[in-house]
């Protein structure tokens, strides 16, 4: 099963408690410790190897992002840990902390947007870009830029679970649709 399908329920709970009780801001960095933290593939690993027990687990990740955090993690934290750790989803916190971010992002007048383009994009697309999306969305748009080789042109953009595909790809799959 693909990472983001498993955490998006995390993610929207998590955000409907925290919009709810008016968190968002420290859930938002306690998740961007979850990503600092993780961008390391061995603590990755580390955490996730079945030798640690849950309880270990639980120690050590706590221990880490209060070190990281330099605050009190919230039981409500602790608790979404051991519900992660209970369930053997470690590996699937980044992408949490992510669609949280997704969430958060689409919920107010900013929107931060993922771009996949074939290459890199100049200044000036990535302006045309933003002034684009924030006219379409009526928002402040931010854009994350993916670089994926496969694309032969044009972009992808993506919010949220909403998809605009304007890739060369699909422009080449919906004609060869439309001659069969």
């Amino acid at each position: 099963m693909e990472l983001t399908t498993i955490a998006k329920p995390y993610a929207k709970a998590v955000f409907s408690h925290s919009s709810e009780k008016g968190l968002n801001e420290k859930w938002l960095d306690f998740f961007a410790a979850i990503e600092c933290l993780f961008s390391n593939n061995q603590l990755l690993d580390f955490v996730c190897s079945p030798k640690l027990n849950a309880t270990a687990k639980f120690d050590f990740l706590v221990d880490l992002l209060k070190k990281t955090l330099k605050e009190k993690i919230t039981q409500e934290q602790q608790n979404f840990m051991q519900l992660i750790l209970k369930n053997d989803r470690v590996e699937v916190l980044p992408e949490i902390a992510l669609n949280f971010r997704a969430l958060l992002s689409s919920s107010g007048k900013e929107r931060l947007f993922t771009i996949i383009s074939a290459y890199k994009l100049s200044d000036s697309e990535e302006k045309s870009l933003l002034k684009s999306l924030s006219a379409k969305f009526d928002c402040n748009a931010s854009i994350e830029v993916e670089i994926q080789k496969d694309l032969i042109g044009g972009v992808i953009v993506k919010d949220g679970d909403r998809i605009i595909d304007g890739s060369v790809n699909a422009q080449l799959r919906e004609l060869s649709y439309c001659l069969s």
